[in-house]
């Protein structure tokens, strides 16, 4: 790996349920879109808005979450309980293993239409060996920019939290912004960096 191929690793620090089933035909009835998927370790936490919703005109009334199982069981939006919606959003605080799966968030419109946003979601130890980087940083340039992940990035704007990065295990002092630049990148620099993002919900942090 040459001086180009700089590596990003996600971690986000941050902060399951009540369930209650429903019909499986209300998912069936309506349009699927864009499955998205996320790689996370236990411990970490997770908070997810389908990208057509604006992050900033939460909550949204018209958007119900759902864990699929082979039944489909509705999400608290009690905000004490580990894992809850609230309007069009998923929050997974402190995730464990038990949380991987998948997710599915449906909207339902004034027509009487309705959309499925899935989301499948996997968990992993820091013994699994899992590639949960974000790959390689594949430019040129002498100077390399290596951004926060856009997910994690809104994360930490929505909820005024906090970056810092690493390089391997080391913390890089001083680095709280959510680009992080390595200036004349030589081989000394390869390593995975990691950006973290911490931040407070209902106390946990």
């Amino acid at each position: 790996m040459d001086a180009s191929e700089l590596l990003l690793s996600l971690l986000v620090l941050t902060p399951v349920t009540e369930w209650r089933s429903v019909s499986e035909t209300s998912r069936t009835a309506c349009t699927d879109m864009t499955r998205f998927s996320y790689k996370l370790m236990e411990g970490e936490a997770f908070y997810f808005v389908p990208s057509i919703f604006d992050y900033s005109d939460l909550p949204n009334d018209n958007v119900t979450w759902y864990k699929v199982r082979p039944e489909m069981e509705i999400i608290t939006s009690d905000e004490n309980q580990k894992v809850h919606s609230h309007g069009a959003a998923l929050l997974l605080l402190n995730v464990s293993a038990e949380d991987s799966g998948d997710y599915m968030a449906k909207e339902s419109v004034a027509s009487g239409k309705c959309f499925n946003y899935p989301l499948k979601i996997d968990v992993f130890n820091k013994t699994s060996g899992e590639d949960v980087t974000f790959g390689p940083i594949n430019n040129s340039d002498l100077t390399k920019r290596i951004p926060c992940p856009d997910n994690v990035n809104k994360t930490c704007v929505t909820f005024k939290g906090r970056f810092t990065w690493y390089k391997g295990t080391d913390l890089l002092h001083g680095e709280h912004k959510d680009d992080l630049f390595v200036f004349e990148a030589t081989k000394q620099h390869e390593d995975i960096y990691t950006c973290v993002c911490t931040w407070t919900h209902y106390q946990h942090t």
